[in-house]
Parts: structure tokens; C-alpha cells; sequence
């Protein structure tokens, strides 16, 4: 597999990071459509954000890191604010658990605000080959 990142990317320190953050996104954005599938996992999504990067205690702290500014610190906090919220109520609970939870459809609709913004920098190009797959 090759990833090309676009070159509005080029003074990020880490572009894996956001690519995974815009991938993770997105499966938040479909999960509504994924309830019967097992690609989901929310124990993916809560260790990007709160394990393997600043996204969940220090948002704005990854300006220049997996962020490039004030406006995508604040949409990517405000997903950050509707996971605490719903990980308060719910804890260790099952994906299935979480994407049954009527908080869920507020993770959703802020993570659909976040990748649109985020979006606007661009999105890499990844190309595969048969030895990928």
C-alpha cells in the first residue's frame, strides 16, 4: 500500500496520525450503517484519541502535530466532549452497546462536522497492490 499525502500536509509532523484520525472519522460517521458489522470496533476509536494521541486530554496541543489550527482544535474537541460524554454513561461497554445508545447519534453528527472541516486540507491518495490484499 502507498499513501500519497496531499502537499497542504507537508508541515504536519505527524500526516499518519491525521490520516488515521480521518479514517477513524469516517467509520464514526457510517457506524449508523455498521450496527451488523464487525469492522467497527469502539475500542479503536477511543485509543486514537485518548491513547496514541493528545486528541482526547490536549487538543490543541496537536496543532502542527495531526492539526493545523483554532478552527479543527475546536471540531475535533467538541467529538472528544461527545465521547466523554457518552463513555461516562456507558464505561467499558460493547460496540454494540455504544452504537445502540441514543448519545451515539451526537458522537456521529460531531464527528460528521469534524471530517468535513478537517477535509477541507485534503485527503490522501491510497493506492494498493495485490500483495496488499
Amino acid at each position: 500500500m502507498a499513501i500519497i499525502y496531499p502537499d497542504t500536509w507537508s508541515s504536519l509532523n505527524y500526516p499518519t496520525l491525521r490520516f488515521s484520525l480521518l479514517e477513524t472519522l469516517k467509520d464514526i460517521a457510517g457506524s449508523n450503517h455498521q450496527k451488523s458489522i464487525s469492522t467497527f470496533n469502539i475500542d479503536d476509536v477511543f485509543h486514537l484519541f485518548f491513547d496514541d494521541t493528545d486528541l482526547g486530554e490536549s487538543t490543541s496541543s496537536c496543532i502542527s502535530n495531526i492539526l493545523f489550527d483554532a478552527n479543527e482544535v475546536v471540531v475535533v474537541s467538541n467529538v472528544v466532549i461527545e465521547l466523554n460524554n457518552i463513555f461516562d454513561k456507558l464505561g467499558d461497554s460493547t460496540t454494540e452497546d455504544y452504537l445502540g445508545h441514543s448519545f451515539w447519534e451526537r458522537v456521529i453528527a460531531s464527528s460528521v462536522e469534524a471530517l468535513i472541516s478537517l477535509g477541507k486540507q485534503g485527503a490522501p491518495v491510497v493506492y494498493w497492490s495485490k500483495e496488499d490484499l
